[in-house]
C-alpha cells in the first residue's frame, strides 16, 4: 500500500493518462474488462521502449511502470502467483492496479494480464494492497478499495487470470467502530481458521495504531468487527501490510510500521520498517499474545526492503518476498519509465523464536562458473579478486575475526575508479555494515546489523543483480538489502582490512545466469 495519499499529483496525473485513451473518459467508473484490457494494451504497446539500464536479471521487475508492495502471494492452478501494486502508465506511484506474474520456481517469472484496475465507484482512487486465498476452486483477491475513504473489497477468478469484482464491499470504511479511521484502513490479510474467514487490517485511532480483525462465516461475508488484536502508540503512521503465518505451531504476526522510532541500537534505521512478532492469535478473545520476553523483531537491516508477504507452499515451505525498495529512497529510474523490483524470495525457518531467512533453494539451479580463492589473510591492506568481477553473481565467504582487536574487514563491490559499495564487519560496533556513501547515484549513508560471531567467524552470503545486493548473515540470522545504481563499468571486487588483521576463508563466487 502507498504510505499515504499525500502524493496525489502523481495519482491524478497517472489516472488522467489512463483515461485519456478511453472512449468514455467522462466517468471514472469503467467496465472491468475494458479497464484491465486498456492497461494490458498500454503495456504491450510501450514496454519495448523501456531501456535495460539497471534492470535486474533474476529478480522480478515489471516490464514498464512503477511497482511497490507484493500482493496476493499464492500457489494456485499449478504455479506460484505474485500480484503487486502497479502503475503501468508511469515510473512513479499513481493509479494503483494489481500487476501479476507467475512462476514455477520463484526465479523465472512469466508476465500475466493485469488483475485489477481502479474501475468501480468504491475503488476509484486505486486498488491498494491485499492478499489472496483459494476457496472452492477459485482464487480470491482481498484488497483495499480506495475512494473518498478506504474500504475492503473482494475479486475472484476461476483460472487465476481474469478477475471479477463483487458488487458489494467486504467491509465499508463507514461501518468501522467509533474511534477508528476510515482514511487509514488498509491492506487486508484474509485467512481461514476453524472453518471461519478472518481479515486483519492496519488502522489508527487517536494516539495509537492498530491491527484490527473481522470475521465471517462465508468468504464473501458479511464480515463483522471482532477485535483489536495488536496496537502501539509509538508510530507516526500505521501498521501497513499485516500478514500472519503459523510456523512450528506458533503464530507470527508480520507488519510494516510507519515512522517507528530509531532505538539507537541499529533498529528501525529506515523509519518505515518491517517487523514480526512471535506468539498466538486467539480467535476467542480476538487478541494476539506475544511470547514472553519478546518484542518486535526486524526482518531486514538494509536500505531497500518493505511490505513483506508470505506464502506456504504445498511442500510445506514458508516463502517470503518483499518490495526491494523503501519510501525514503529516491526514484532513480523514473526517467527510464520504470521503478521498483522484488527481493529474491526467501525461505523462513523459526529457531529459538527467531526467523531465519535463506535464499530460496531454486536459485542454486542457476549458479554457474564456480570460482574459488584459497584462504586469504590481510593486515591493513586491500587485494583485488579478479575472478570475482561481475554484477550478476553470488559471493560467499567467512571472516575469521579471532585476531581482530579493532578495525574493519570486508568486501568492496560495484567498484570502479570513482565508486564502490562496502560490506564489512566493524569490530568496535560488533556489526555488519553496508556503506552506500560512495555507491554511484545513491549517496545516503550506512546501515548496521549488530550480530555476534559464531565460533569466531562472520559468514556472509551476498547476491548481486545489476542494481542490487542482498546479504545473508550467519545463515540468514539477519539480512541486509540495498539498491545500488552504480556505473556500468563498476564491476570490480576487492577484499580489505582497515586498522586490523583478519583472515577470509571459504571464498566462492558463482555467476547467476537466467535465460
Amino acid at each position: 500500500m502507498k504510505k499515504n495519499i499525500r502524493k496525489t499529483k502523481f495519482l491524478f496525473l497517472g489516472l488522467l493518462l489512463a483515461l485519456a485513451s478511453c472512449s468514455n473518459s467522462k466517468t471514472i467508473k469503467l467496465d472491468v474488462s475494458f479497464a484491465v484490457s486498456n492497461a494490458n494494451q498500454y503495456i504491450i504497446d510501450n514496454k519495448d521502449s523501456v531501456p535495460s539500464d539497471y534492470r535486474n536479471t533474476y529478480h522480478l521487475n515489471a516490464p514498464i511502470g512503477w511497482i511497490n508492495d507484493p500482493n496476493g502471494f499464492s500457489e494456485y492452478n499449478g504455479k506460484y502467483n505474485l500480484f503487486y501494486q502497479y502503475n503501468p502508465y508511469q515510473g512513479v506511484w499513481g493509479p494503483m492496479h494489481w500487476g501479476h506474474q507467475s512462476t514455477k520456481d520463484f526465479i523465472k517469472w512469466d508476465l500475466e494480464d493485469v488483475a485489477l484496475a481502479p474501475d468501480m465507484d468504491y475503488d476509484s482512487v486505486g486498488c491498494f494492497s491485499g492478499t489472496a486465498i483459494e476457496e472452492d476452486g477459485k482464487i480470491y483477491l482481498a484488497y483495499t478499495a480506495a475512494s473518498e475513504k478506504q474500504n475492503q473489497a473482494l475479486a475472484y477468478s476461476y483460472g487465476g487470470i481474469t478477475f471479477k469484482k463483487l458488487d458489494k464491499l467486504l467491509i465499508d470504511g463507514n461501518d468501522l467502530p467509533e474511534g477508528y479511521s476510515n482514511s487509514d484502513f488498509r491492506d487486508p490479510k484474509i485467512f481461514k481458521r476453524d472453518n471461519k474467514f478472518y481479515i486483519i487490517c492496519g488502522n489508527k485511532a487517536p494516539g495509537s495504531k492498530h491491527i484490527i480483525m473481522f470475521e465471517a462465516e462465508n468468504i464473501e461475508g458479511p464480515y463483522k468487527y471482532s477485535g483489536d488484536i495488536y496496537s502501539r502508540n509509538d508510530l507516526t503512521g500505521i501498521f501497513e501490510c499485516p500478514d500472519l503465518i503459523n510456523i512450528e505451531n506458533k503464530d507470527i504476526l508480520i507488519a510494516s510500521p510507519q515512522g517507528i522510532k530509531d532505538d539507537y541500537f541499529y533498529n528501525y534505521q529506515n523509519g518505515d520498517s518491517c517487523v514480526y512478532l512471535v506468539g498466538n492469535l486467539s480467535t476467542k478473545t480476538n487478541k494476539f499474545y506475544k511470547e514472553s520476553n519478546l518484542d518486535l523483531e526486524e526482518f531486514d537491516k538494509g536500505f531497500s526492503f518493505y511490505a513483506p508477504q508470505t506464502l506456504k507452499t504445498k511442500d510445506e515451505r514458508f516463502i517470503l518476498i518483499a518490495w526491494m525498495r523503501s519510501w525514503s529512497e529516491p526514484n532513480t529510474t523514473e526517467h527510464l519509465g520504470w521503478c521498483g523490483a522484488m527481493t529474491l524470495p526467501r525461505e523462513l525457518t523459526l529457531k529459538d523464536n527467531h526467523l531465519y531467512q535463506a535464499p530460496v533453494r531454486e536459485i542454486n539451479n542457476y549458479l554457474k562458473d564456480k570460482k574459488t580463492y584459497n584462504d586469504v589473510t590481510i593486515e591493513n591492506d586491500l587485494i583485488n579478486l579478479d575472478d570475482f568481477k561481475g554484477t550478476t553473481s553470488k559471493i560467499s565467504f567467512e571472516i575469521d575475526v579471532n585476531d581482530m582487536k579493532s578495525g574493519k574487514a570486508g568486501i568492496e563491490l560495484y567498484k570502479n575508479s570513482t565508486s564502490k559499495t562496502k560490506i564489512y564487519y566493524d569490530k568496535e560496533k560488533e556489526s555488519v555494515v553496508i556503506d552506500r556513501m560512495n555507491s554511484g547515484s545513491l549517496y545516503d549513508g550506512m546501515r548496521y546489523a549488530k550480530i555476534n560471531p559464531i565460533n569466531g567467524k562472520i559468514k556472509l552470503e551476498i547476491f548481486l543483480d545489476v542494481n542490487s545486493l542482498e546479504v545473508f548473515i550467519n545463515d540468514g540470522y539477519y539480512t541486509m538489502t540495498a539498491n545500488i545504481y552504480a556505473a556500468k563499468d563498476a564491476d570490480n571486487v576487492s577484499l580489505f582490512v582497515e586498522n586490523s588483521k583478519a583472515k577470509f576463508i571459504n571464498l566462492e563466487k558463482y555467476n547467476i545466469l537466467v535465460k
